[in-house]
C-alpha cells in the first residue's frame, strides 16, 4: 500500500495463575471470564506483566501511562489498587504486584507468553481485507487459494 508505514505490532498474550492478559486485545480474564480493568490500570498491569522480577520506577510507569500529562503519584497508586482488587492479590497466598519501598513495583508473578508474534501494520491491513473479501460462488478454484493466503 502506498505511503503505509511498515511499523511493526507485537500481539502478546501473557498468562499467570488463572490469569490471562491480551495486550492486542486489551482484555484481562480469569479462567475464561472477562474482568472490568480501567484502560490505564490495563496499561500499567501490562507494563509490568511484561517485565517479570524487574523494578520499575513510579517515574517510568507514571511517563509511559500518562505522557505529556503532570500526575501525582496518588494516581499511580489508586489504579495499582484497582489491579492488585482485579487480580485478588494477596488472598490465597496469591501475590502479582510488589511494592518496592522508596523504588517502584515490580511484577512478581511467574509469566507464561502465550503468543508472541510481530506483523506489520500493512501486512495486518492486508490481511484484515483478505479475511472480509467476497468471494463469489463461481470462483472456487482461486477461492482455495485467498483460504491459503488468509491463513499465514
Amino acid at each position: 500500500m502506498p505511503g503505509c508505514s511498515r511499523l511493526a505490532m507485537v500481539h502478546r498474550t501473557l498468562r499467570f495463575g488463572p490469569f490471562e492478559l491480551s495486550g492486542s486485545k486489551r482484555v484481562l480474564w480469569c479462567n475464561g471470564v472477562t474482568l472490568p480493568l480501567g484502560g490505564r490500570a490495563f496499561d500499567i498491569l501490562v507494563y509490568l506483566a511484561e517485565r517479570p522480577g524487574e523494578v520499575i520506577g513510579k517515574n517510568e510507569l507514571i511517563n509511559h501511562v500518562w505522557s505529556n500529562v503532570t500526575v501525582e503519584e496518588g494516581s499511580l497508586r489508586v489504579h495499582v489498587a484497582a489491579i492488585r482488587k482485579a487480580l485478588r492479590d494477596g488472598q490465597c497466598g496469591n501475590r502479582y504486584i510488589a511494592n518496592v519501598k522508596g523504588r517502584g513495583y515490580s511484577f512478581v508473578g511467574s509469566v507464561v507468553r502465550l503468543e508472541d508474534s510481530t506483523e506489520h501494520v500493512s501486512d495486518w491491513h492486508m490481511k484484515a481485507r483478505l479475511r472480509y473479501a467476497p468471494v463469489s460462488p463461481n470462483t472456487h478454484r482461486r477461492s482455495s487459494k485467498l483460504r491459503s493466503v488468509r491463513l499465514r
